[in-house]
């Protein structure tokens, strides 16, 4: 059977790690990680909450990037970020469709 990690994230890192994440990634990554550290969430859900910020941060500087510098130039920068995004998403989230 296949266990998305992602989905079964309990409490609130999960909405709160994508909001936080179209703006900046640094500021929820310490939050999590001290969370995880202080064991007031699991290490597991601090890990994904910080992908998943990563993930959306990418997506939206790539949309800032087609709708501000063109199609030609946004299609420059989103296809390396968005290479970047599935690579990342593919190494934690890809074991568990193994498993």
């Amino acid at each position: 059977m296949c266990r998305i990690p992602f989905f079964s994230i309990s409490g609130w890192p999960s909405p709160l790690a994508a909001v936080s994440g179209l703006a900046d990634v640094d500021a929820i990554t310490i939050s999590l990680a001290r969370l995880a550290l202080e064991e007031r969430i699991t290490s597991a859900s601090a890990c994904y909450g910080i992908v998943l910020a990563a993930a959306v941060n990418t997506v939206a500087k790539a949309t800032l990037a087609i709708f501000i510098g063109g199609r030609k130039m946004g299609l420059l920068v989103a296809s390396p970020l968005l290479l970047a995004l599935i690579v990342g998403c593919a190494a934690i989230w890809g074991p568990a469709f193994l498993s």
